[in-house]
């Protein structure tokens, strides 16, 4: 069965979007696995054909509906939708061109050793841990841990680093609002450590972590899950409706259900054809019980060594993890996030989460910020209060774990913006915080309309403004020797490092934090800002942005351009001339070369006369001691060929760089007969 619905999220272009679900291909209830009974077809649909099916029904209708094939189709599910999603990455890579897995469920008999385990201590008649306690665990936890990042949020940012030892708080006689009976912290210590045999010998991992303990008791009746997953489901032959299973024999159990496992679960990392196909990300919450935290982490890292590393794999692929969020949704921590928009983003608009933040949800302020972890998880921080009270919370959290993240140029730092990679992302970021400050910014698109410069003005509309400029790309740091993450701003030794610390990065914070101590109604002159794309390749956002700036306002008085130049003013710059040669020589046999003509040749003769001219330069004796060096200068950049095996070489291509004093003062300063 498959049903459609129309829907709308935070992003507009999202206005005729079409949803649809199915219902794995059987009706039943969602604690029942009966129907799967000596039924392997069924068992196939639920596993992955029906979402494969719903898939290419759904284009269908909106082909039939529209008129036209869907543009772009994505994939969203959670808790057993996630592992369809991430089934659907692995066994169908095809089909989707964005994928969101949810809490996915992906190893599904150590899945239901685990809730047997974990509902068989909180449901029926024996039960001992009631809501009081589970309340005392809780706040007993969070005084324990949660400060442990930096900050009293009530919030645990990673609870793999919790560690609680609960003999504090075990009662001496019987069991009291302040604290827990010996049965009922065996037990919360069994919830934490998950199914053990008789020997001590863990079965399976746990997914109830340190701060999620109000989220136990929330799924009554799930106790009833388990062992029909056991009775019909988990074996081949199944197991039969007598079946009761037991927690002693859980390892047999895993061991039995290959089976179904080789059905149903979806744990395998090798993604590559995914890789070359779309985007996916999954997303989980630390107080999640049940869904399978430490298994989706350990999915994620066994990708990253398959796939050839975190950078690799985060260009299509990536986990969130959310502090105090349970279950696919709801709890203490930010859970009402657009992930579709954020999807769409990185697809549409090739703009990946490298977080999820600035998201403001009603009717308090709940601002996320996030740092990359070592593991390339990305955690995400909140706390109900005021972006100025999130920013100095930030501040002081970031100080005391010894990683300076400042307001903007850690953020700004945070962003990767590559010359090979779309900038919309940082320019955003940037527009919306000029726009809390009253400042309206403009997007440039470039012809691709995934990168933009950005242009903004406080104050009067006068001719006689300033424009604080830079350029927002950076150059890359593969194969360089990083003792920190590139992209994480980090405080050693009372200095900053991150790629564009000593640049752009840093001077567009220091402007964007002038604006925001500015007084702007009070300002005489206005103060612009100009910031582009791609200056690192060539200088191509710039020229745009100066015929859109001739067009639009009166022209500044100055223009405080932020390149690094050890705190001194350089008034200006040697030009620059590029110019491409191409040597073209005639093949020949290399027994018969006096038939030919060697571009090699040719070219390594034309570089010989370039580097004397080039020397000829450096001893002239008319100098300009404004520049460094303070003579005009002439490179050979590059040296490229076509290779033939037994000819000469072709073509040789030859680029030369020239710099020479500004035409202004050339007649003055430079040698006139220099090449032109």
């Amino acid at each position: 069965m498959i049903q459609c619905r129309r829907f709308r999220t935070a992003a507009p272009h999202f206005a005729r979007i079409r949803d649809s679900h199915h219902n794995g291909g059987h009706v039943s209830s969602e604690i029942d696995a009966s129907w799967s009974a000596e039924d392997e077809p069924a068992l196939l649909d639920y596993a992955f054909r029906a979402p494969h099916v719903a898939g290419l029904l759904a284009r269908a209708v909106v082909d039939r509906a529209y008129g036209h094939a869907a543009r772009l189709v994505y994939y969203s599910g959670c808790s057993n939708g996630g592992r369809e999603a991430l089934r659907m990455a692995q066994d169908y890579p095809y089909d989707y061109d964005g994928i969101i897995a949810g809490a996915p469920s992906m190893r599904w008999s150590e899945l239901f050793a685990h809730l047997l385990w974990f509902s068989n201590r909180l449901y029926g008649d024996n039960a001992v841990l009631t809501g009081d306690a589970l309340a005392t665990l809780h706040r007993y936890v969070l005084d324990t841990c949660d400060a442990i990042d930096g900050a009293h949020d009530g919030l645990i940012a990673d609870p793999r680093e919790c560690e609680v030892d609960l003999t504090p708080i075990i009662c001496r006689r019987s069991a009291r609002e302040s604290c827990l009976s010996p049965e009922q912290a065996r037990a919360a210590r069994e919830i934490y450590d998950g199914p053990h045999d008789a020997a001590g010998r863990r079965i399976t991992y746990s997914s109830a972590m340190p701060g999620s303990e109000l989220v136990w008791d929330d799924f009554a009746g799930i106790e009833a899950y388990p062992p029909s997953v056991f009775r019909y489901q988990s074996f081949m032959p199944a197991a039969g409706a007598d079946f009761v299973p037991e927690e002693r024999r859980l390892a047999e159990y895993i061991r039995r259900s290959g089976g179904s496992d080789a059905i149903v679960s979806a744990d395998n990392p090798d993604l590559r054809r995914f890789r070359d196909n779309g985007e996916n990300f999954s997303r989980m919450g630390w107080n999640d019980p049940l869904g399978g935290v430490r298994e989706t982490i350990d999915y994620y890292t066994t990708v990253e060594r398959l796939m050839g590393g975190p950078a690799a794999t985060q260009e299509f692929y990536r986990l969130f993890m959310v502090p105090g969020m349970n279950h696919c949704t709801g709890g203490d921590g930010a859970y009402q996030i657009d992930w579709l928009a954020a999807l769409d983003a990185w697809v549409d608009r090739d703009t990946p989460p490298a977080s999820i933040s600035d998201i403001t949800l009603t009717p308090t302020a709940i601002r996320f910020s996030q740092e990359q972890c070592r593991s390339s998880l990305v955690k995400m921080q909140q706390a109900h209060e005021t972006p100025q009270e999130t920013c100095r919370r930030d501040d002081q959290r970031q100080s005391q774990s010894g990683r300076a993240r400042h307001r903007d140029s850690g953020d700004l730092v945070g962003f990767d913006t590559t010359s090979s990679k779309s900038n919309l992302a940082l320019m955003q970021y940037i527009e919306a915080l000029l726009a809390e400050r009253g400042v309206k910014a403009d997007l440039q698109l470039d012809d691709t309309g995934k990168k933009a410069n950005l242009f903004a003005t406080a104050g009067p509309p006068r001719a006689d403004g300033v424009i604080l400029s830079g350029h927002t790309d950076v150059v890359p740091v593969a194969d360089q020797n990083w003792t920190s993450d590139p992209f994480v701003l980090t405080q050693r030794d009372s200095r900053l490092y991150g790629r564009g610390t000593a640049d752009m990065k840093a001077f567009i914070a220091c402007s964007l934090a002038a604006l925001e101590s500015a007084k702007l109604d009070t300002l005489e002159r206005p103060i612009h800002l100009a910031f582009s794309y791609d200056e690192e390749v060539g200088c191509l956002g710039a020229p745009r942005l100066i015929d859109w700036i001739h067009s639009t306002i009166m022209l500044p008085a100055v223009a405080i351009v932020g390149e690094p130049s050890l705190m001194r003013i350089i008034g200006s710059h040697k030009s620059v001339n590029i110019y491409k040669v191409v040597v073209t020589g005639v093949p020949a046999h290399s027994s018969a070369s006096h038939l030919g003509v060697s571009a090699n040749a040719i070219a390594i003769r034309l570089m010989n006369v370039l580097l004397q001219i080039a020397d000829e330069l450096g001893s002239d004796d008319i100098l300009d001691a404004n520049f460094q060096p303070p003579f005009s200068t002439l490179t050979v950049g590059l040296m490229s060929g076509v290779q033939r095996q037994i000819f000469w070489r072709r073509k040789r291509v030859l680029s030369l760089i020239y710099a020479r004093c500004p035409s202004t003062i050339q007649k003055s300063f430079c040698n006139p007969s220099a090449p032109s």
